[in-house]
């Protein structure tokens, strides 16, 4: 019967499953690569590292998407400190004339847009693009009451379009 050889099977194991190539845990250990590799074999040490390695692409995909959900929180408060910005710009330079009309509501369409993604307001219908937005958000006065809105289109509405003062809903 061949002497029992004082070998640490275990942190040899270890060594395997951590990634450390069979090569260079035979030449350290002074171990016969095929003796090593039978051992590898029969203690099904690839499973384990497979296993492990499986583990660690989890945790690292885990970690990627925490980072992309933090970037985008932090994008989406820089997104809302303009729209508030935006907001009180067009809220100080309320319009007179005509033209200024027409601009304020290009500005403010464009701010909508913004501030729609940025409040995570954005929803997709019947495969187009369609937004809803809380109008509670563009309150100066903080209060909090509900807006009923009854959604009509052009080709299913009857009744007549209705034409909302701007300056009653302000205050």
């Amino acid at each position: 019967m061949p002497k029992k050889l004082d070998i640490d099977w275990k942190a040899i194991e270890g060594l395997y499953t951590m990634g450390m190539k069979p090569d260079a845990i035979a030449h350290t250990y002074n171990l016969n690569i095929q003796s090593l590799r039978t051992r590898i074999k029969r203690g099904q040490w690839k499973v384990q590292k497979d296993a492990l390695r499986a583990q660690k692409e989890v945790i690292v995909t885990q970690d990627r998407a925490q980072l992309v959900a933090n970037a985008g929180t932090a994008y989406q408060q820089r997104l809302i400190k303009h729209v508030e910005a935006g907001m009180g710009v067009l809220d100080d330079n309320l319009p007179t004339t005509r033209p200024e009309v027409s601009q304020h509501f290009d500005a403010l369409g464009k701010v909508d847009k913004i501030a729609s993604r940025a409040y995570g307001l954005e929803s997709t219908v019947n495969g187009g693009h369609s937004t809803t937005l809380n109008l509670n958000l563009l309150r100066v006065d903080g209060q909090l009451d509900p807006i009923h809105l009854k959604p009509c289109t052009a080709e299913t509405s009857t009744e007549k379009p209705q034409v909302i003062d701007i300056q009653s809903v302000a205050t």
